[in-house]
């Protein structure tokens, strides 16, 4: 034991004396690994470097979960039942936020209730008057309308009744007529007339009946327009009709003195009923 020691001691002193001598040979470049290795350690983060390397952390975290969360999938129990008793007392908290809404709207139609029942106690005469002066009111009011429909109604009926009795109802009036002059004889081309409605109801006119004086034996029917076949109670038509077949020809030999010849026109409805009439002289010379 003692030799070891001895042994180790002189090992020791031999390195001690290796030491000296290489600080004797080089002493600058012993000063310098002393110096290097008393020197402190500084570490400089910047953030750029402090977010990667926090990335990079999270990134190992993620993998490592998800490794595994792959063979042992991680329950969730605690979180999920936290959330189910949050939602569950939110509901209780707007439960009794209802009824006590509804507690208080009950108070309000209480005392709205016994407000209505005081004002009807202590004014029904008034509104009893009241009700029976609007109904009274309404009621004539009601009766006014009525009547006055009724004879709107009344009338608006007989205005589009269609009549078919004319005497005295219908007037026919001619107002002129054109002749074409030859030398020798002529003819009327052209019949000016105005029909008047006196009658309550509407008139159907459908054609004319000319006859010529010295010409009892021919009659020319002119077909009225079709804006004409119906006429309003109280309205006239006024018109200008052409004679059809070229007019209606006639001579003095036959007629007489053309100055004054007498012309007769009958008005018929549709079923060839005679419904008005006028004869009036006419200058049909050249």
């Amino acid at each position: 034991m003692t030799k070891m020691f001895k042994k180790k001691k002189k090992e020791e002193i031999k390195g001690k004396s290796s030491i000296n001598e290489q600080e004797a040979q080089d002493p600058e470049k012993h000063h310098r690994q002393k110096a290097f290795m008393d020197r402190d350690i500084k570490i400089k983060l910047t953030p750029r470097s402090f977010l990667r390397a926090g990335l990079l952390i999270i990134a190992f975290l993620v993998v490592f979960s998800l490794g595994r969360w792959s063979v042992a999938p991680p329950d969730f129990g605690g979180v999920s039942g936290f959330a189910i008793g949050f939602a569950e007392g939110l509901a209780d908290t707007q439960s009794e936020g209802a009824e006590v809404a509804a507690e208080g709207t009950g108070i309000v139609t209480e005392v709205s209730a016994d407000a209505a029942e005081v004002q009807e106690t202590v004014e029904p005469e008034v509104v009893e008057a009241q009700a029976a002066t609007a109904t009274d009111g309404t009621a004539s009011d009601a009766a006014d309308e009525v009547a006055t429909s009724t004879t709107e109604d009344e009338g608006v009926q007989s205005a589009k009744k269609v009549v078919t009795s004319y005497t005295g109802k219908v007037a026919l009036s001619l107002s002129d007529v054109k002749v074409s002059w030859k030398g020798t004889w002529g003819k009327i081309t052209e019949l000016e007339y105005v029909i008047k409605n006196n009658a309550d109801g509407i008139i159907q006119p459908s054609y004319l009946v000319m006859m010529v004086e010295g010409y009892t034996d021919i009659e020319k029917k002119i077909p009225l327009a079709s804006s004409s076949k119906e006429l309003l109670a109280g309205k006239s038509d006024e018109k200008s009709i052409i004679i059809p077949n070229k007019g209606f020809s006639y001579n003095e030999a036959t007629a007489g003195d053309l100055t004054s010849v007498d012309i007769t026109v009958y008005l018929y409805d549709a079923n060839d009923k005679v419904m008005a009439m006028e004869k009036r002289a006419f200058n049909i010379g050249g």
